[in-house]
């Protein structure tokens, strides 16, 4: 399933979009990264308030991307006071998978 740049900005601009929708599609759009590549961070590999994400598991191989501020912010929100486990996750606290992400991203 693909996603268009008219829905990823939609998905972005929306304020109904839920925090973890909207600060994993800020991540793609802003970033040469994969859908599954950007949901595989765990929240000790995004040093808070940093300029940077690690991505354990890529296509390349582990990578560092320097994140805009934005990106930083929407990831401390995210995160919260959780100090492990997956960055984006549900509601009931399970990893958010790739298809979760697309689903809601086109309706």
């Amino acid at each position: 399933m693909k996603i268009t740049p008219r829905e990823r900005s939609s998905c972005l601009s929306d304020p109904r979009t839920p925090l973890v929708h909207r600060t994993l599609w800020r991540l793609l759009d802003e970033f040469d990264v994969r859908v599954g590549e950007a949901l595989t961070p765990e929240i000790p590999d995004v040093p808070l308030g940093g300029p940077s994400l690690w991505i354990a598991e890529s296509k390349e191989g582990p990578k560092e991307i320097n994140i805009t501020s934005e990106a930083a912010a929407d990831l401390a929100q995210l995160i919260g006071s959780r100090t492990a486990g997956p960055v984006f996750v549900e509601e009931d606290g399970i990893r958010l998978s790739e298809m979760a992400s697309l689903r809601h991203s086109v309706g």
